[in-house]
């Protein structure tokens, strides 16, 4: 999936957001309804549905810092091992400018591909009238006609 995929729904406290379009939002919603009244009355009750835009949120840049520091102790701490003082006075890892620069770009590189799970709504609303819907779309959902 890409980062701009849009999803909607009309129940926005949904956790699994999996309709890509108004349409398909508004028949799961309108068919899982579990109406009494399937007449043109009944869905005239039913009035006006909104539907709510969702994206996929950015992907925050990971904090790199604390992992950058932890490689390089491990690094120097490997270098220590194989060529440090007998003595084994261990040293402290010097992280440069130039190393930070790489790092946050090598992290950068490996979180392009991430797509992330979690959505926002947009703000972005449609109002679609359920009768209107049903007559359109889907009239076998109309008793009595």
């Amino acid at each position: 999936m890409e980062r701009d995929d849009i999803f909607w729904t009309a129940n926005i406290s949904d956790d699994f957001l999996e309709h890509t379009t108004v349409g398909e939002a508004l028949e799961d919603h309108l068919g899982n309804l579990g109406l009494d009244d399937t007449t043109e009355a009944g869905w005239l009750a039913v009035g006006n549905i909104a539907l709510h835009e969702f994206a996929r949120v950015e992907t925050p840049p990971p904090s790199i810092d604390n992992e950058l520091e932890l490689l390089a102790e491990k690094v120097w701490e490997t270098l220590d091992e194989e060529l440090g003082s007998p003595d084994n006075d261990p040293t402290c890892p010097i992280i440069t400018d130039e190393a930070r620069k790489l790092w946050g770009g090598l992290v950068a590189e490996l979180t392009k591909p991430y797509v992330p799970w979690a959505c926002g709504p947009t703000g972005n609303i449609v109002v679609v009238n359920a009768l209107e819907w049903v007559r359109a779309n889907n009239r076998e959902w109309i008793t009595g006609v």
